[in-house]
């Protein structure tokens, strides 16, 4: 996990950008929260979105995860070459199902609220297409990006020295509201917006407003 900041640091450094922002969704948050810990100097924001949190350091955090990350948290403890097979079917159905019909595979994770989000067509084809191209180069890439979240991400988020804002949906299932809750209690400076009867799939719904916040 903390390979991330330094190499967000080197594009920084290539780009010649000295100061910027950090936003990272779902299991982006963590790659965020990495960067809050090991290049605060370089940072003018920090927000995570439905942040993953670390399970692994966290046996509560670990027992609240959805049936089908629990299955991939077990089989990340193993060989890499045994996660892949399985994962490698969010590749295969993304690209292959129907856009609902992929949505359809994943609602064992799902809250009422983000079945209801999921039955809009541009909604699934946004996140069908999105997981279809993460996949595009094999599975490898996408599946240890994964195996990492699942283990010891190699530093505590009580030692994060900035500010941390906190955008979260209270009926989340995929990463549960109280990842959240745990952040805002450990981190020493967040700013937390809950939203209630909301999931996970309105992320994609809220980046006006999160861009609102940080420009005030």
């Amino acid at each position: 996990m903390l390979d991330w900041p330094q190499d967000v640091k080197e594009v920084a450094k290539q780009l010649g950008v000295r100061k910027f922002g950090v936003i990272g969704a779902s299991g982006g948050g963590a790659y965020t929260l990495a960067c809050s810990y090991a290049i605060p100097e370089q940072l003018e924001f920090s927000v995570v979105m439905g942040s993953w949190g670390p399970v692994a350091a966290e046996p509560k955090l670990w027992e609240e995860m959805a049936p089908l990350d629990r299955f991939f948290g077990k089989l990340s403890g193993r060989s890499p070459w045994i996660f892949y097979l399985p994962f490698s079917f969010l590749g295969y159905a993304a690209k292959r199902m129907s856009h609902q019909g992929f949505m359809k595979s994943l609602e064992s994770s799902m809250s009422e609220a983000d079945k209801r989000l999921a039955a809009d067509e541009e909604v699934a084809q946004f996140y069908a297409d999105d997981i279809a191209e993460a996949f595009r180069q094999g599975v490898r890439g996408p599946a240890d990006d994964a195996i990492i979240l699942y283990r010891e991400w190699g530093f505590k988020v009580e030692e994060i020295e900035i500010e941390v804002q906190l955008f979260h949906g209270e009926e989340d299932r995929f990463a549960p509201y109280s990842y959240a809750l745990y952040f805002d209690e450990k981190i020493p400076q967040t700013k937390l917006y809950g939203y209630p009867k909301e999931g996970h799939l309105f992320i994609i719904q809220l980046f006006s407003e999160v861009f609102k916040q940080i420009s005030q």
